[in-house]
């Protein structure tokens, strides 16, 4: 799955600007906030690197599946049983 490395390059331009404006007397806020965004959008590349080189072969979640799943999620002692009335609701 390939993702968008032009991602990195755009924030980093947006961070240059948003310094600029911070050296003229501006808010750090939006600076500060793109950098922490920088950081976890570089963690989620990592995580996704790491999943591609693996190659494991992962198949696709089937019907059957979803209904394990979602049988295992109403089965929970503390949230089951609202899961369960969310789902009633979703499906109507």
């Amino acid at each position: 799955m390939p993702y968008n490395d032009s991602t990195l390059d755009y924030l980093d331009r947006l961070m240059q600007e948003e310094t600029n404006k911070a050296k003229a007397g501006g808010s750090r806020d939006k600076l500060n906030n793109l950098m922490q965004h920088r950081r976890e959008y570089e963690q989620q590349v990592r995580i996704l690197d790491e999943y591609m080189e693996k190659g494991e072969d992962h198949k696709l979640l089937t019907r059957d599946g979803v209904n394990v799943l979602m049988q295992h999620l109403y089965g929970l002692k503390h949230y089951g049983e609202s899961l369960r009335d969310m789902g009633k609701v979703i499906g109507r």
